[in-house]
C-alpha cells in the first residue's frame, strides 16, 4: 500500500514537473518571439520590416534639369537603395504625377516624397525634412580669366540674374543687379564683358559652362543656398525616425565615396565644390 502510494506520489510529482517545464518552455518561446519581433521594430512605430514607400515626380518640376531628368531618377533610386541598406530600413520608389504628390503624402498614400520643397517656419509645422541629398541652388558664373573668385569680390560689380534669383542679393546693396528674361541673354552679356558675373541654378550653369560656353565661362562657387532635393515626410514620430535614418545613411555614403561613385555612374555633376 505504501509502495503504491509512493509510486502515485512520484508519478504526480513527475507530472507537475513536466507541466512546469512545459510552462517554462512556452514562456521562453514567447519571450524569444517577442525579442524577434522587437528586433524588427523601433520606438514610435518605426519598423525595419516595413517597406517605406517614397514617391517621386520624375519630371522634377520646377527644377531645370536640361535633359538630365532620367539621370537624376536613376541616381535617386540607387542612392535611396544604398542608404536603406546602410541604415537598416526597407524602401521603394514609386513615380507620382506632380499635381498629386503632395496631396498623396498628406493623405498617407505613401510614407515620404522626394521634393524640392524648402524647410521653413510654415512647412515644418506639417512636414519633416531630411538633409538635402542633391543641391541645385544658384551658383556664381564668371569669365574664365576673371579675377573674381568668391562672392565677396563682387562688391561694386554688375551681376546678371534671371527673375528666379531676383531676391538673392538684396542684402548686397553695393551690387548693381541686371535682370534678364532668358539664361542665354545673361550669358552672352557676360561673354561680351558687359556684366561681371551671372547667378544661375547649378544644373543649367554646369551644363552651359561645360557645353556651349566651355573655355569661356566657369562656375566658381558651390550653391549659394540650401535649395535641394530632400526626403519629406509627414510630421509624426515614426517618420521622424525614417528621416533620421536617411540622414545617417547619407552621411556615411558621402564619407565612404559611394555618393561620388553614383554621381559619376549617372552622368551628373555634384555642384558642391570640395
Amino acid at each position: 500500500m505504501n509502495k503504491h502510494f509512493l509510486g502515485g506520489h512520484t508519478l504526480m510529482g513527475f507530472t507537475l514537473s513536466m507541466r512546469k517545464l512545459l510552462l517554462i518552455g512556452f514562456g521562453l518561446v514567447f519571450i524569444l518571439l517577442g525579442i524577434f519581433l522587437l528586433r524588427g521594430c523601433s520606438e514610435n512605430g518605426f519598423s525595419k520590416n516595413k517597406t517605406y514607400t517614397v514617391a517621386v515626380d520624375s519630371s522634377w518640376q520646377p527644377l531645370q534639369m536640361i535633359g538630365r531628368e532620367k539621370n537624376l531618377l536613376g541616381f535617386t533610386t540607387d542612392l535611396l537603395r544604398a542608404i536603406s541598406r546602410e541604415a537598416s530600413f526597407r524602401s521603394r520608389i514609386v513615380e507620382v504625377a506632380p499635381m498629386i504628390i503632395r496631396e498623396g503624402l498628406d493623405e498617407k498614400r505613401f510614407d515620404a516624397m522626394i521634393s524640392p520643397l524648402t524647410p521653413s517656419v510654415v512647412t515644418e509645422k506639417f512636414y519633416s525634412f531630411s538633409d538635402p541629398y542633391y543641391l541645385f541652388g544658384p551658383v556664381l558664373i564668371v569669365k574664365s580669366d576673371s579675377k573674381i573668385t568668391k562672392p565677396e569680390d563682387l562688391d561694386g560689380k554688375i551681376i546678371g540674374i534671371t527673375t528666379k534669383e531676383a531676391n538673392l542679393f538684396v542684402k548686397y546693396p553695393s551690387l548693381l543687379v541686371v535682370t534678364y528674361e532668358t539664361i542665354t541673354s545673361a550669358m552672352e552679356q557676360l561673354v561680351k564683358n558687359q556684366i561681371d558675373a551671372v547667378i544661375l541654378e547649378a544644373v543649367p550653369a554646369y551644363v552651359m559652362t561645360q557645353g556651349s560656353y566651355a573655355g569661356r565661362l566657369k562656375v566658381i562657387t558651390s550653391p549659394l543656398t540650401d535649395q535641394g532635393l530632400r526626403v519629406v515626410t509627414i510630421n509624426d514620430p515614426e517618420h521622424l525616425i525614417l528621416v533620421s535614418r536617411f540622414n545617417e545613411g547619407l552621411t556615411t555614403l558621402l564619407e565612404d565615396g559611394t555618393y561620388e561613385r553614383l554621381i559619376k555612374k549617372w552622368g551628373l555633376i555634384d555642384p558642391v565644390m570640395k
